[in-house]
């Protein structure tokens, strides 16, 4: 038998085995010499078919991965246009804002603002914002880049075109790439002016009104229906000395007053709650903690 191994390139691929059956055979040094050339052929064509062989698996793993990476870009591009999309229909504020402040809005925030959206192309958040607000939002802010927050949400001012101030209910979230790094904020504004106007108003009124049964040394309280519980001004407590915490239904209230007038109050109240009487208007004696009735 004669072994000659297939060698190519000094690396050993395989052995070629010659010999014959059933009985011994010399070979001589030409037919090794031939022998050999065979081995050599062979040991290329079998490298030549492992290379083969490699390169078409190297060119199916790259398809693959060119049609994965294809299927993500398209993935990608559907889920900027529905982002994009969502970003500029929406009927509240939007803005994505980069690391250094530059922002890009819809049209709503542009809106809310007194602007159109070409206006505010490059300008930075801090131009928007009063001088007072930008530090605090910067500290709010610094909580997202550092990890400490997902999300956050406060309230702050926006400065109008037209110099007056806007408030706005604000969400930011910080988005990330890949490696962890900050992309960019993307905020949503919700114009809460009129709301903060009425509540300002509401306060106001309530000051005055206040102010006016103060002034006049008057007192309120009112009734829910229809458990009864009631919740008394402070001062109409005080007027007969007892403590606040000792009136928690109008029982508590009306056990106290005068016998002779409990009937005409008790009909007072009934007669405007059944409809026949636009307000609830009586004159009463109230027993006072002294026992004396005022």
């Amino acid at each position: 038998m004669l072994y000659l191994p297939l060698i190519y390139k000094q690396r050993h691929v395989g052995v070629l085995i010659i010999g014959s059956v059933g009985k011994t055979y010399r070979f001589s040094e030409e037919e090794v010499n031939v022998c050999q050339t065979l081995a050599n052929q062979a040991a290329l064509e079998i490298e030549e078919t492992r290379l083969f062989e490699d390169n078409q698996r190297y060119n199916a793993e790259l398809e693959r991965e060119i049609q994965n990476r294809n299927q993500i870009e398209r993935e990608l591009r559907t889920s900027e246009e529905k982002f994009r999309y969502i970003f500029e229909s929406a009927n509240v504020g939007k803005s994505i804002t980069s690391p250094t402040g530059v922002i890009s809005v819809n049209r709503a925030f542009a809106e809310m603002l007194g602007y159109i959206q070409e206006e505010l192309t490059h300008k930075k958040w801090q131009e928007l914002t009063p001088t007072e607000n930008i530090e605090p939002t910067q500290a709010k802010l610094k909580q997202l880049l550092e990890g400490k927050k997902n999300a956050i949400r406060f309230e702050k001012r926006y400065i109008h075109k037209d110099g007056s101030y806007i408030r706005g209910d604000v969400n930011v979230v910080l988005r990330r790439d890949h490696e962890g790094k900050p992309l960019h904020f993307i905020t949503t504004i919700v114009d809460i002016t009129r709301r903060k106007q009425a509540e300002q108003a509401e306060k106001d009124l309530i000051q005055r009104i206040d102010a006016g049964l103060r002034a006049g040394n008057l007192a309120w309280w009112e009734m829910a229906l229809p458990s009864g519980k009631g919740t008394f001004d402070n001062r109409k407590v005080e007027l007969i000395s007892f403590p606040p915490e000792m009136f928690k239904t109008y029982e508590d209230f009306t056990k106290l007053l005068h016998p002779d007038d409990y009937p005409k109050a008790m009909q007072a109240m009934r007669n405007h709650l059944e409809g026949k009487a636009e307000a609830y208007e009586v004159e009463y004696r109230i027993k006072t903690s002294s026992g004396t009735y005022k």
